[in-house]
C-alpha cells in the first residue's frame, strides 16, 4: 500500500501561517460559475455548482500617470485571495463573486497564482441585478 509523502517542516509551516491569516482576515465568499459565448450575454453555468469558502477581499491603489503633463490619477482594484485547496472547482474569468457582508458581486476579471497555496482573483463591481 502506498502512503503519501510527508509534508516538508517549509510546506507545514506556511499552512499554519495561512490558517493564522484566514482566521483573523477571511470572510464569507460565495463562488458562482458563469458561461459567456461570442457575442451572448452571461449566464448561469450548470456544469459548476455554486459554492460557499472563506476569502481574503481588499481593494488595492494603483497611482496612474497618464501622460508627463498631467496629473497622477489613483484606481482601485477589489481583489478576492484564497487558499487553492477550497475551491470546488477552478475559477474562471466571467465568474462571479458575492461578498455576503456587503451584498455587493463582483466579476473575476484576472486570476493569479499568489505563492504555493493561494489564487488571488482581480475583480470588477457589478450592478445590483446582474447575479
Amino acid at each position: 500500500m502506498a502512503t503519501s509523502p510527508t509534508p516538508s517542516p517549509f510546506h507545514l509551516m506556511q499552512s499554519n501561517a495561512q490558517n493564522a491569516i484566514d482566521g483573523t482576515y477571511a470572510e464569507d465568499l460565495v463562488f458562482i460559475a458563469r458561461t459567456k459565448g461570442i457575442n451572448t450575454a452571461s449566464a448561469a453555468d450548470a456544469t459548476r455548482a455554486s459554492f460557499g469558502a472563506k476569502g481574503i477581499f481588499r481593494s488595492i491603489s494603483h497611482d496612474l500617470k497618464t501622460g508627463e503633463l498631467s496629473a497622477p490619477r489613483s484606481s482601485t482594484v477589489p481583489v478576492v485571495s484564497i487558499v487553492q485547496a477550497l475551491l470546488s472547482w477552478e475559477p474562471r474569468q466571467g465568474d462571479v463573486i458575492y461578498r455576503p457582508a456587503s451584498n455587493t458581486a463582483y466579476e473575476v476579471t484576472n486570476i493569479e497564482l499568489q505563492g504555493m497555496m493561494r489564487v488571488r482573483f482581480e475583480l470588477v463591481a457589478l450592478e445590483d441585478d446582474t447575479i
